[in-house]
Order: C-alpha cells, then structure tokens, then sequence
C-alpha cells in the first residue's frame, strides 16, 4: 500500500485498499481496479544440512478492472517495475530508514487476460500473473 502508483489503481476515494488476499468481496469491482493476490505452492530447497531458508513461492495475481486498459496497465507495472525491484528475502527495505534490499530473482511464470464471467452483473476485464518469488523463510 506504500507504493503510489498501485495506490493510484487501487486505492479508492473512500479510502478503500482494494488489494486483497486470496478472494474478491461482492461489490468492489465495479469501484475501479481490485487485486487479488493467493500464494499457489512453494519449493523449498534442501541441502546437506537439511532444508535452505530460501523458499520459492508461486503466486498468482489477479487484476480486475471494468477498463482491460487500467488491468494491462497495473499488470505491465507489477511486471516491469514492482517485482523486479522488489526483494523478499530481507526485511531490509521495510526498516527504518530503509535500506536497499539485496537482489533476489522474482520472475514471471505466465500471464492470462480475458474477460472473468463469473462476475455478474457486469463483467470484468481479468488480468491474471503467475509469479515465482525468492522468499527467505527466517525472517
């Protein structure tokens, strides 16, 4: 929610996040641009000593928007901008101040766009990510 431009999307004029976790609640979809995000599988390495502390989650994001111009845009800005500069394997760049994480690979697995009909009564555009993001599991 700190970063403006996904606030720009999804940040309604009521002061409504509309970035949620895993299902989309009646009625928001029609208030502008709406994201879910629901973690799919993971892959834990392991080595000699046991398992790794880096995990490799997959993640799907879904867009919705009544406009498929707002839910390409959002999903071109997660894509080119967001993810790649974005680390979870330190908390780095959550403290204060805030420091520069280190780089850890997150990258795209595929992307789907269609209209979703299982939103009535008007039907959205749907933009869905799939993403495989570093996770360190000790912090």
């Amino acid at each position: 929610m700190a970063n403006t431009v996904i606030q720009g999307y999804c940040l309604g004029s009521n002061g409504t996040f509309r970035w949620f976790n895993t299902v989309l609640p009646k009625g928001y979809v029609g208030q502008g641009t709406c994201v879910t995000v629901q973690q799919v599988s993971s892959v834990t390495d392991y080595f000699q000593g046991g398992p790794s502390a880096l995990e490799w989650v997959r993640v799907q994001i879904n867009i919705w928007d009544q406009s498929s111009v707002k839910a390409k845009a959002l999903a071109n800005y997660l894509q080119n901008t967001f993810f790649p500069s974005s680390c979870f394997t330190s908390n780095a760049q959550f403290q204060s101040p805030p420091l520069a994480p280190p780089a850890a690979a997150n990258f795209k697995l595929s992307q789907w766009g269609g209209l979703d009909p299982s939103i009535q009564p008007e039907v959205p555009w749907l933009e869905r990510q799939d993403w495989r993001l570093a996770n360190n599991t000790n912090i």
